[in-house]
């Protein structure tokens, strides 16, 4: 057995060996689709690369159009004065491109070009403004384009123009900069041209916490915290909270009905009324995907029978289109509907977290958080989705070991709480991390620091403000500090 040394060195000459073959290795060119499907009798225009060839821009008749399969397919055409020759697919042109000004041309070949096309694109990356600072940016960023322009006018136009020509030759090329820029991101995947979405960067936390020095008042709210969890206070966002009265009332009604006639077709012997899909979440996932796969798939073929013209099959197309996407909304509402059933999504009905702290005086100060807890890949376990968001907006660092700990211990309750487990009763709800001592609340036995480090976290982000008011449905008391019902009567 060759030494590690020996091997590494066979390795990276391997590389070294494989990186100098593809040195001459060059890239195969995509053709556009429209130059593939030239017929014979059509007139196009023959323009190759150098200007200096022969019949460059003049008409051409399509004798023999091009052979599929061909690595660089050719077509056989005919000029006015009668020279038949095979040229190039990518030399052929339905229009004549315009021609652009001599300054233009040469701006393109300088480096300060690349340079305005960059700001142009990062002027149509930036979103609209909203606030009088993003506004004064956006406007510098325009800015800066307008001044690159009129220097580069200057560089390129020619000597002894005047002042409203090369203010003319400056909006020219500030407006193909911009059209180049918008061409660069039209060639961008994603949706509108957008490019991927960016990936935001966090600040990093920086702070880490020692249990024991914790103070009471702390390891209260902590214990708060962690009562509000386990007793699932998570405002739901279903769509109940948005209905009026009257809508909320119909629809008690009529879940009593289908209740009343199942219980009734039960005692007569009737069939059962369907309670909804009954397949599995694993299948339910398959056919969302395959449903929406095979919507954008034919979607895409309505595009191309349009633009042929062939609106009668794109019609009936398109109708087999919206029964895929409404077998998918289907699949999608009815995991949604049974996400606890299939262990997919969220594992509590919402992810808005309300915490009431009681205080001696009569006053209770009403929190909220955003903490987001789903099933993990396994349909089993759970996991914090937006445990990086907690700690970067608290700046505290927990660690992957705290929010696993956070969720075993989740898990763990729960299962008590819905009796698949023995263990606790449920009065012991106000001292589940720390109990009390007489004068003091000590960590109970068994819980590892991970977890508390991972609810003083999720305590530190209720002051955040990070949920909006109206994400708070009506019925629920507002953020801050409030006066009881008891205090109240005494005034």
């Amino acid at each position: 057995m060759l030494p590690a040394w020996k091997q590494r060195l066979q390795e990276e000459a391997a590389l070294l060996a494989r990186e100098g073959q593809l040195k001459g290795y060059k890239k195969k060119r995509i053709l556009p689709g429209e130059l593939l499907t030239i017929t014979a009798g059509e007139t196009l225009f023959f323009v190759p690369g150098k200007a200096t060839t022969p019949h460059f821009g003049e008409r051409a008749l399509v004798l023999r159009g091009p052979r599929a399969g061909v690595a660089t397919p050719t077509a056989r055409v005919r000029f006015p004065d009668g020279t038949e020759r095979s040229v190039q697919v990518q030399h052929l042109r339905r229009a004549l491109p315009a021609a652009d000004p001599t300054y233009l041309t040469d701006a393109r070949a300088r480096p300060a070009w690349k340079r305005l096309v960059h700001v142009c694109l990062l002027q149509l990356q930036t979103p609209a403004p909203e606030t009088e600072r993003e506004q004064a940016e956006y406007d510098a960023g325009h800015q800066d384009a307008e001044q690159r322009a009129r220097q580069l006018s200057g560089m390129v136009a020619p000597a002894g123009l005047p002042r409203d020509a090369r203010t003319d030759a400056a909006r020219v090329l500030l407006e193909a900069a911009y059209s180049e820029a918008r061409a660069q991101l039209r060639a961008q995947p994603g949706r509108g041209g957008r490019g991927q979405p960016r990936q935001e960067r966090l600040p990093a936390p920086t702070r880490e916490i020692s249990v024991a020095t914790l103070d009471q008042e702390r390891r209260a709210l902590i214990n708060n915290v962690a009562k509000c969890i386990h007793r699932r206070y998570f405002i739901s966002d279903a769509d109940y909270h948005a209905m009026s009265s009257e809508q909320q009332q119909e629809r008690l009604q009529r879940r009593t009905a289908l209740q009343v006639i199942g219980l009734a077709q039960t005692e007569v012997g009737a069939a059962e009324v369907d309670p909804g899909d009954s397949r599995k979440g694993s299948a339910l996932h398959g056919a969302s995907h395959d449903h929406l796969l095979a919507a954008y798939q034919k979607a895409l073929e309505v595009c191309r029978l349009l633009h042929a013209g062939k609106v009668e099959l794109a019609t009936a197309l398109a109708d087999q289109v919206q029964d895929h996407r409404a077998a998918h909304l289907a699949a999608e509402g009815e995991l949604e509907r049974a996400r606890k059933k299939h262990h997919t999504g969220r594992f509590f009905h919402g992810d808005i977290l309300s915490v009431r702290e009681l205080l001696g005086d009569g006053t209770m100060i009403q929190y909220y958080t955003r903490l987001t807890i789903i099933y993990a890949a396994d349909g089993h376990s759970v996991l914090v989705a937006n445990a990086a968001e907690l700690e970067s907006s608290t700046g505290l660092k927990v660690g992957p070991g705290g929010w696993a700990a956070l969720s075993r211990w989740i898990e763990d309750q729960s299962e008590r709480m819905d009796g698949r487990k023995q263990g606790r009763r449920q009065d012991d709800d106000e001292h589940l991390i720390y109990r009390d001592d007489g004068e003091s609340l000590v960590l109970r036995g068994g819980l590892a620091p991970d977890l508390v480090a991972a609810l003083d976290c999720i305590t530190r982000s209720l002051n955040r403000h990070d949920v909006q008011r109206d994400e708070i449905p009506h019925g629920h008391p507002r953020l801050g500090v409030h006066r009881t019902e008891s205090t109240r009567g005494k005034d």
